[in-house]
C-alpha cells in the first residue's frame, strides 16, 4: 500500500525556495566581502595620497616662510613695499593652512583605517 501526501508539491517547491534563498544569501556576503576589499583598498590608496600632500604641504610651507622671511628683511632695508610683505606673509598663511587641512584629513582617513582594522 502506498501513501503519499497531497501537498508532496507543496513541498518540494518550499524546499527548492529555500536552497534559492540560501544561494542568494550566500552571493550577497560574497558581495559585500568584495565590497569591503574594494573600499578598504581605496582607504589604503586615499591615505598614500594623503601623506604625499601632506610632504608636499610642508615642502611648500617651509618655502613659503623662507620667501616671507626674506622679504620682510628686504623691507627692513628699504628694498620693498610693505604691501609685498603683506602679500608674501598671505602666501605662508595660505600654505601653513593647506597643511593643517591636510594634516586633519589624513587623520580621518587613519580613524577609518583603524576602525577597519578593529572590524
Amino acid at each position: 500500500k502506498f501513501e503519499t501526501p497531497l501537498w508532496f508539491g507543496k513541498a518540494s517547491d518550499v524546499r527548492e525556495g529555500y536552497e534559492k534563498e540560501a544561494y542568494a544569501a550566500d552571493l550577497d556576503f560574497k558581495r559585500k566581502s568584495q565590497e569591503q576589499l574594494r573600499d578598504y583598498n581605496d582607504l589604503q590608496s586615499k591615505i598614500e595620497n594623503a601623506y604625499a600632500r601632506l610632504k608636499l604641504a610642508k615642502t611648500l610651507e617651509e618655502s613659503q616662510k623662507a620667501k616671507s622671511e626674506e622679504e620682510r628683511k628686504r623691507h627692513a632695508r628699504g628694498r620693498t613695499t610693505f604691501f609685498q610683505v603683506l602679500t608674501f606673509e598671505q602666501d605662508y598663511l595660505t600654505s601653513e593652512l593647506n597643511r593643517i587641512r591636510t594634516e586633519s584629513e589624513l587623520s580621518g582617513l587613519l580613524t577609518q583605517l583603524q576602525q577597519y582594522r578593529e572590524e
